[in-house]
């Protein structure tokens, strides 16, 4: 197996791995929190963040939901690898579950708050679904590394 697939399939050695799933969770709520191009185009917002906005509303509704599935599975596998994946027996870690799951929730509900956004409950069961699969295909990751290892 690769150094590089087992730098991200077994727990991390080095103490500052949390950073990366908490810095993958500020861009995504950085993505999310954005508005749609028609509002930054009646603020007469930063041409840059129009363009960017413009890129990620830019192709079907259905496939922005869709979307959720691999940005939560990466999420949650982060936070897996963080924790060292799931205990033997187990098919998750129980703190990368929590963490994922509270965060897509959160997610999801801010986005209320923002100018152009709503609460989607297609969002939600992609974030949900996005996380279990994230989880279990890590776990899974380990148990085929350590029986190839046996």
């Amino acid at each position: 197996m690769s150094r590089f697939l087992q730098f991200w399939i077994q727990k991390p050695e080095f103490m500052g791995s949390w950073a990366l799933p908490v810095g993958y969770m500020i861009v995504l709520q950085l993505l999310t929190g954005i508005p749609k191009p028609e509002y930054l185009e009646l603020l007469e917002g930063p041409e840059s963040l129009w363009e960017l906005s413009k890129i990620i509303y830019d192709y079907p509704y259905y496939l922005q939901d869709l979307s959720h599935f691999p940005l939560f599975a990466g999420l949650a596998w982060l936070w897996s690898w963080h924790y060292g994946g799931p205990r033997s027996g187990k098919f998750f870690h129980g703190k990368a579950l929590g963490i994922a799951m509270t965060y897509g929730i959160l997610n999801e509900c801010i986005q209320v708050l923002l100018p152009t956004r709503f609460l989607s409950t297609g969002d939600l069961m992609m974030n949900a679904a996005g996380v279990l699969f994230g989880l279990w295909i890590h776990g899974w990751a380990l148990r085929s590394k350590s029986l190839g290892a046996n």
